[in-house]
């Protein structure tokens, strides 16, 4: 049974270019340690994605001293598919941006998906490298978090609420997954930002509070505390600080 999963992004690898210009810049720009030559990971990713929809919302931040900031680096939602190329049997992913801090255009992003032995995902795709305005091949190594039960013991949730109003000019996506939630609402060219935790209060995992760990702009978004989630009957539309977000996808389950 596939279900909603939580993303943690371990490093980002770029791939060199083969081709001899190419392969003379990046020897040159690597002299100057202008270029990672290694894997690394400089930012927080988490990526939230739904089991029927498949409505994701990835926020990435800079850490500092191992720590989350709230220095944003990129953050798009949307929504994801995947498939088997039955030609050469290789898994790809593409990932539609609805929403998109960097530009209201997204171009296509995708990638090849391959599972390592120990679970973790290898992404391998094609992107313009901002060193030489090249395409370039990048690598990202995924792993996935553990679903944890909250508030009812043995029982996960998932839910999706969305905002979409012309008038304003303002598209908004929450996603919630176990014990994180993570919401991106663009008003105009504005972005607001959210990332929320579930921290577990002593030995019992199911109990806790929720508490915002990343938050970058001016807007208060849509909180998993305005929200009853043992409830869904009532929460189908949720008024929140001038914005209607609407209920599009519900999902619970045990394991």
């Amino acid at each position: 049974m596939n279900l909603p999963s939580i993303s943690r992004r371990k490093h980002y690898r770029l791939v060199k270019p083969k081709s001899p210009l190419l392969d003379y810049i990046y020897k040159s720009l690597e002299r100057k340690k202008k270029v990672p030559g290694e894997p690394e990971e400089p930012t927080s990713t988490l990526v939230l994605t739904s089991r029927q929809s498949c409505f994701f919302v990835d926020v990435r931040v800079f850490k500092e001293n191992r720590r989350t900031t709230d220095t944003l680096q990129w953050a798009f939602a949307g929504t994801s598919e995947s498939w088997y190329d039955d030609s050469n049997g290789k898994r790809f992913a593409r990932w539609s941006h609805w929403i998109d801090s960097k530009t209201e255009e997204p171009e296509v992003d995708q990638g090849e998906m391959i599972t390592l032995k120990n679970g973790d995902v290898l992404e391998r795709g094609v992107n313009v490298d901002a060193v030489s305005g090249e395409e370039t091949v990048y690598e990202e190594l995924w792993s996935d978090l553990e679903i944890m039960a909250v508030g009812v013991e043995d029982v996960r949730v998932c839910a999706v609420f969305r905002v979409d109003d012309e008038e304003k000019n303002a598209r908004g996506l929450f996603v919630r997954v176990g014990g994180w939630c993570q919401s991106v609402l663009k008003i105009g060219k504005e972005l607001t930002v959210e990332r929320w935790e579930r921290v577990a209060h002593g030995s019992e995992p199911v109990r806790g509070s929720w508490e915002r760990v990343v938050h970058v702009g001016s807007e208060d978004l849509l909180r998993p505390t305005d929200i009853p989630f043992d409830n869904p009957q009532k929460f189908n539309v949720v008024e929140q600080r001038g914005f209607t977000w609407r209920l599009v996808e519900y999902d619970t389950w045990n394991l």
